[in-house]
């Protein structure tokens, strides 16, 4: 049986096609927040994107091929100072301050889905707690090479993969993580006080950044239903492959 959704696309097909909404929101300090808004009037469910630090474009066409694949909005923002300097308040503020623009100019479905990738774990977990604090519904979680705290992180960047890490770093220039040291993300922390979710975590078995333990440390410390995928690829490189594609489908579907 059709769903009146499906309906309703054979009857307007023109009106089912997603927009791109691209425009900027005027946060309390009055900085701007850059935002992409894939939105279908017709779409029960949302996913809110959190890239991580220094990655200047999302990586869209990926996800515009999901929402070809599934009826869902995604919502993409680059916070304040990215690739810069940003602080975990000010990014946390920034995710909470997008949240409440789209639920003001838009028809949030229900089912909301957060996506963290990188640090933007850190900021996607901070955003989770705000609303489950708020009694605010998260259908699910998904992480992507997060980290279980900064601490942890730069403790992991003095062990013998040091080169690794700098090769790394000549290829994908981000600011120094030296700043880390002041900002906690401690994303495990965060999650362990959660349960009301469901949680899909994604772990790189050659992540030089992100060792792949403190993937699957977050899964483990998490109490409610969760699973985890380990992809043998390098850091932020997930989105290539078929097996993220599909475990994404069948987690949001």
């Amino acid at each position: 049986m059709q769903t009146p959704q499906a309906i309703l696309a054979l009857m307007y097909p023109y009106a089912y096609e997603p927009t791109t909404i691209r425009g900027s929101i005027k946060v309390p300090s009055g900085d701007v927040v850059l935002d992409t808004f894939y939105y279908n009037i017709f779409a029960d469910k949302l996913l809110f994107y959190f890239n991580g630090n220094g990655v200047t474009e999302p990586p869209e066409s990926v996800f515009r091929y999901i929402q070809s694949t599934i009826n869902v909005n995604i919502l993409m923002f680059m916070y304040r100072k990215n690739g810069q300097h940003p602080t975990e308040s000010r990014m946390k503020q920034d995710a909470i301050n997008v949240y409440w623009y789209a639920k003001k100019h838009f028809n949030i479905p229900t089912n909301l889905y957060l996506y963290g990738q990188s640090l933007g774990g850190g900021i996607c977990l901070g955003l989770a707690e705000y609303l489950t604090e708020n009694k605010i519904s998260i259908t699910g979680v998904i992480l992507e090479s997060t980290f279980t705290s900064m601490t942890q992180t730069v403790q992991d960047l003095k062990k013998p993969y040091l080169l690794s890490f700098f090769d790394y770093m000549l290829d994908y220039p981000i600011a120094s993580l030296l700043y880390y040291m002041d900002h906690e993300y401690n994303s495990k922390q965060k999650l362990e006080k959660m349960s009301g979710f469901k949680l899909l975590v994604f772990g790189c078995e050659k992540d030089v950044l992100t060792p792949v333990y403190q993937s699957t440390e977050l899964y483990k410390c998490y109490r409610g239903p969760k699973e985890i995928c380990i992809i043998d690829c390098g850091h932020g490189e997930c989105c290539g492959y078929e097996v993220w594609f599909n475990r994404m489908v069948d987690f949001i579907t």
